[in-house]
């Protein structure tokens, strides 16, 4: 017979002594942990060993991004000139921009090179806290949920029976629509309400759907009269498939209407006594950082402005219910786990996240495209079609710049890639200087460099910067004969006009600036150029020891 005492699901045996000194958490308190790993067999990684996983560094917080306005120099010969690194805003008004680490947990994407596993560990809650039998459990997975308030520990009560009242009435609705969430929720032996021709059927959805909106009201209400400041929404399907909402859910739920991913128990080779899986019942799961899932308006169900977390859970069987291959095989009561950290995704740009992975783009050899073209006819090396169809192309005189313009017939061009190539690379470096010093973003020069450096400064500006940062950068002063603040100002800012192609607009706009934000910027560009450390932040976890961890 399966015993009946409670379960209870925590972070797995070689992270309770981290949460212990970091969150102050007991065993029995600490909650799934998530790891992380940098190649794409991540799994065969963890089941290799399970320690084995990336240490999380200060890229992996969420940055809050604060906007100040920028000092000025108050006295001396560059009176009035901005004195910190800052971005023009508009006329007249430089704003700096700073990043502030939150407690909030960044997870990257796939396309960042970045995966992610959550781990917990399936113990009996009974003195000695021993392991759950692997084999009583017959289903175990895990849901992500969207977090945005939090309420008072005193109207927790209230709220329970509110979402359980939410809860069955969606349970009901699902039953009559025959959603998937539905299938999951019935037990094997029940079968869906018959469709009903005299519209009974639809009478029932309709009186659901108001008794929905009413509760749903009723909490919107509660949480007025209670200063709720948080709350749980869990995402469940629809009819349509890869459709599906963000509803308001129970914490912990007897009912499975959300959607579910798996856990995977953890079985370590039996030749492998050193494995950290031994006598342990340890289950894992892939946490997803993107979906192809939609609400009903097209939203995508992940993005990069929520907060998340992940409730793992595992099922009981039941000894009077024979066994089968399904999951979920026969109703038994579910056991969940705390929360895990809060975390936000990272933007699909994330410059971060995107420098984790190299990408090379060979531009086209002139000479060597010269001689491949030599002597073939025209666009035998022009594989890209492009086709624009009737009164869609655009004509335009050869004035430049054009003063009139047409809609013409359609054409067929056929195109060489390196020709595309070459043009983007052109408009791109012809484009750069422009949207730079048009709109003061100073900070678009860092996310460029080339090998070898494109930019060389003068011995001479090399020397007075220098002494400007033997004075922190700030000279507003002359410092000894033959140099002074106005000397270098003049220099630092004809050379990062001339060298990043802006000419006089480009110096006129660069003196608003003082000596410090300008010798930063040119000290920043001129530093030797050697290109991302793909390497960077590849650190591992130290493996944890049993005998270190008591009651293990």
């Amino acid at each position: 017979m399966t015993e009946t005492h409670d379960w209870m699901l925590v972070a797995p045996w070689y992270r309770w002594l981290r949460q212990e000194t970091e969150l102050g958490l007991a065993p029995r308190a600490t909650r799934p942990v998530i790891q992380k790993y940098e190649e794409p067999k991540f799994v065969d990684a963890f089941l290799a060993d399970p320690q084995h996983s990336l240490v999380f560094n200060d890229d992996d917080w969420v940055y809050e991004t604060s906007v100040f306005e920028a000092k000025r120099v108050a006295s001396g010969p560059l009176t009035g000139k901005v004195s910190e690194p800052a971005v023009k805003r508009g006329p007249n008004r430089f704003e700096r921009y700073l990043a502030t680490k939150t407690s909030i947990r960044k997870l990257f994407l796939d396309t960042h090179k970045r995966f992610y596993v959550v781990v917990c560990e399936l113990h009996c809650d009974v003195p000695g806290f021993p392991g759950a039998k692997r084999d009583d459990v017959c289903q175990a997975g895990f849901v992500v949920r969207r977090r945005y308030t939090t309420y008072p520990a005193e109207a927790e009560s209230e709220a329970t029976a509110i979402l359980k009242e939410i809860s069955a009435l969606q349970l009901e609705l699902a039953k009559l629509e025959r959603t998937p969430s539905a299938k999951r929720a019935l037990r094997r032996w029940e079968a869906f309400p018959p469709p009903n021709a005299n519209g009974a059927v639809k009478i029932r959805k309709d009186g659901l759907r108001l008794a929905l909106k009413q509760q749903r009201k009723r909490l919107r209400q509660w949480a007025a009269e209670s200063g709720v400041v948080q709350a749980h929404l869990g995402w469940i399907g629809t009819e349509r498939k890869g459709v599906g909402t963000w509803q308001v859910v129970e914490e912990e739920p007897q009912t499975l209407l959300e959607d579910v991913y798996p856990l995977y128990p953890l079985v370590p080779h039996p030749n492998d006594s050193s494995h950290s899986g031994n006598d342990s019942t340890i289950y894992f799961g892939v946490i997803p950082t993107a979906s192809s899932d939609t609400d009903l308006l097209g939203v995508s169900r992940y993005d990069d402005h929520h907060l998340y977390e992940i409730r793992c859970f595992a099922r009981r069987h039941k000894d009077t219910c024979p066994r089968t291959a399904d999951p979920n095989d026969c109703n038994g009561e579910l056991f969940w786990s705390e929360p895990t950290e809060v975390f936000r995704l990272a933007t699909h740009f994330d410059p971060v996240g995107t420098s984790h992975r190299p990408v090379n783009v060979q531009l086209p050899d002139f000479p060597t495209l010269a001689a491949q073209v030599a002597g073939r006819p025209v666009g035998a090396l022009s594989p890209v079609r492009m086709t624009q169809p009737p009164r869609s192309s655009l004509k335009f005189s050869p004035d430049v710049p054009p003063t009139s313009g047409s809609v013409g017939d359609g054409q067929i061009c056929f195109l060489a890639i390196p020709l595309i190539t070459i043009v983007a690379w052109f408009v791109l470096n012809l484009f750069l200087p422009i949207v730079t010093f048009v709109f003061g973003l100073w900070f678009l020069l860092k996310l460029k460099f080339c090998i070898p450096p494109s930019i060389s400064v003068s011995a001479g500006v090399e020397a007075q910067l220098a002494v400007a940062a033997q004075f922190n950068l700030d000279v507003d002063v002359g410092v000894h004969a033959g140099f002074s603040a106005t000397t270098l100002h003049t220099n630092l800012t004809t050379h990062i006009a001339t060298a990043t192609g802006g000419g006089a607009t480009a110096e006129a706009e660069l003196g608003e600036f003082s000596n410090k934000p300008l010798a930063e910027l040119d000290a920043g560009l001129s530093k030797p150029q050697k290109g991302p450390d793909f390497t960077a932040g590849i650190v591992w976890e130290e493996p944890v020891a049993r005998a270190e961890v008591v009651g293990v």
